[in-house]
């Protein structure tokens, strides 16, 4: 939450932020006021502190949260957002709901994610359902993405160089060019432009390279329609890139590496608290109303 005060640099939810607060100052010491003479006195102001706070919490939540894609292979652990992740398996349902298990270490405490991800007939396509870790200061939201297979061999991506446009299926790929960022974790980012369904939309996927670890991790973008394409690999002496596509073949197995996306909402909890003041000022003003019909 510290963080998040720290990071609101934007002018209109820096503004909405603040007065927000100050509305609510305001309204507990009136609130407090009003229920020093008696509690009928109170009800009103109390519905005014509890917007204040579901607004808070809004801003809050939607405006400073992070969010990053990582890709879990099974039984290895992997690091989002301070959070370590370890892919443990799909679990099948009776009911054909089947659920992705995820063994979270958190900064406040270990759990056990359950997703859902799977086939629905009826929808013809994948339903899916993220977890939701719940805590005093914020969320967690684990959302699964798709499940992959394995890492593809170089042969089986499709290579591009600089300014060069190859189509797959119906879909027409061009690469850009790089985006590099170095550091202990060097990411590298292959800008695309993707024509697809009559119209070019861009694509940024990035793999990541742990220096001190060797490790890597591929974050894919996502394209209309379902599909993703992600880096496979990066040819720094000719400065082509792989990708691998929908509609590439692939030898290896599927349901081996389980892509996922890690949202934080921060003070989330504000929204129900805000809506709980709400609802009960809304009640005693009720009460107050008929207890002064009553007597009239």
């Amino acid at each position: 939450p510290l963080e998040m005060v720290g990071g609101v640099r934007d002018p209109i939810p820096a503004a909405v932020i603040f007065a927000a607060a100050f509305a609510l100052s305001a309204n507990l010491v009136v609130t407090a006021r009003g229920f020093r003479s008696g509690w009928k006195h109170g009800v009103a102001f109390l519905g005014h502190a509890g917007a204040s706070i579901l607004l808070l919490g809004v801003v809050a939540s939607s405006g400073y949260g992070t969010a990053v894609q990582v890709q879990l292979p099974r039984g290895q652990e992997r690091t989002a957002l301070g959070y370590r992740l370890t892919f443990e398996g799909v679990q099948a349902r009776s009911n054909g709901q089947d659920r992705a298990t995820i063994a979270v270490n958190a900064p406040e405490r270990r759990f056990e994610a359950s997703p859902a991800l799977y086939w629905s007939e009826f929808n013809k396509g994948y339903m899916k359902k993220p977890h939701i870790e719940r805590f005093l200061t914020h969320d967690i939201y684990i959302s699964p993405l798709e499940m992959v297979g394995d890492e593809k061999s170089q042969d089986d991506a499709l290579w591009l160089s600089k300014g060069e446009t190859r189509e797959v299926g119906q879909v027409k790929y061009t690469f850009v060019d790089f985006d590099r960022q170095m550091g202990e974790v060097v990411r590298v980012a292959a800008r695309l432009r993707v024509e697809i369904g009559g119209r070019t939309v861009p694509a940024r996927p990035v793999l990541e390279m742990n220096m001190n670890t060797g490790s890597t991790n591929r974050i894919p973008d996502y394209l209309p329609g379902g599909g993703s394409v992600q880096i496979s690999a990066v040819d720094p002496n000719t400065g082509r890139v792989a990708l691998e596509v929908p509609g590439m073949e692939a030898h290896s197995g599927m349901g081996d590496i389980l892509a996922v996306e890690v949202t934080t909402k921060p003070l989330i909890n504000l929204v129900w608290l805000g809506a709980i003041v709400m609802l009960a000022s809304a009640f005693a003003s009720v009460l107050r109303r008929a207890i002064d019909l009553r007597r009239a």
